[in-house]
């Protein structure tokens, strides 16, 4: 089986480092964690060799489907599980739980002591997440190699080439901004392909940092929040409108339609581009 870094250049990524080029040349120095995966990183779309030109969509579902086909029945239930984990990380549904709660409790607690709750519920909410989702993913990307090669190359479509490093080797800053930013699973990922070792055992301390920049980074916020809703409930002008814009914060449908939205948004550029680009015309040659 291919080994993990080998998905950094196919999908056009930084090159690895000397030592993760090394090692993924050995077949010896596997980790056991990567036995749990059969087969080879083949192309998820053969039809113009290229992947590039495959929606990301459709090139994660045929992953999933492939993984699921060579999946024995023990591990249905984990790449189930793993689909269901990305699909709520990497979309809207992290948000949508996360910032609903948290103006939940804001709205439940309006008294000073309100505050420190708050930010011990975005820290223990965020960071809890984190931790199993992270789990999850590290586990679940050892089994499933094409969910892995998929999601790689859609993070890497995200993040629009960003140098990828282990984590040990990043600044702090740059640590915190992947964690608050990408999430557990996705800072497992990188790992993974940067070090060219899978497992829960190899990544949980990453996967423990992550998850507690996270969580720290949310409690602050939150409590921010919290304090700035206690303040303006103090006085009649502003408590009226504080009251409605925590209501509207509180309700899930609220993030739901905002984020569907900005998906149907960037549905219709994406199309408008692709039309643009397909009735263009080369100038004719004398």
């Amino acid at each position: 089986m291919r080994h993990l870094t080998e998905l950094s250049e196919d999908a056009n990524d930084a090159p690895l480092s000397g030592a993760a080029a090394a090692r993924s040349t050995s077949s010896t120095e596997r980790p056991p964690g990567m036995q749990a995966a059969a087969g080879t990183f083949e192309p998820v779309d053969r039809e113009d060799g290229s992947e590039a030109d495959t929606g990301m969509f459709r090139l994660f579902g045929r992953a999933v489907i492939a993984d699921f086909r060579a999946a024995t029945v023990g591990q249905y239930f984990a790449l189930v599980l793993m689909v269901v984990v990305l699909a709520f990380e990497w979309g809207p549904g992290n948000e949508v739980v996360i910032v609903s709660t948290i103006a939940g409790v804001i709205e439940a607690n309006p008294g000073w002591e309100g505050i420190p709750l708050v930010a011990l519920t975005g820290f223990a909410l965020v960071g809890g997440l984190q931790l199993f989702t992270g789990t999850v993913g590290l586990v679940g990307f050892a089994m499933f190699e094409r969910t892995a090669r998929a999601a790689w190359i859609g993070l890497n479509r995200l993040r629009k080439g960003a140098e990828t490093a282990d984590w040990w080797k990043l600044k702090l800053s740059t640590r915190w901004a992947l964690a608050f930013l990408i999430g557990a699973s996705a800072v497992g990922l990188i790992q993974m392909v940067t070090t060219g070792r899978t497992g829960w055992a190899t990544h949980r301390r990453v996967i423990a940092q992550s998850a507690l920049l996270a969580g720290l980074t949310t409690g602050a916020i939150s409590a921010t929040l919290a304090g700035a809703a206690f303040v303006a409930r103090q006085y009649p002008a502003t408590e009226g409108g504080a009251e409605r814009l925590i209501a509207i914060a509180s309700n899930p449908l609220t993030w739901i339609g905002l984020f569907a939205a900005i998906g149907v948004i960037g549905a219709i550029r994406s199309q408008f581009s692709s039309d643009e680009g397909s009735t263009g015309t080369d100038d004719p040659v004398d």
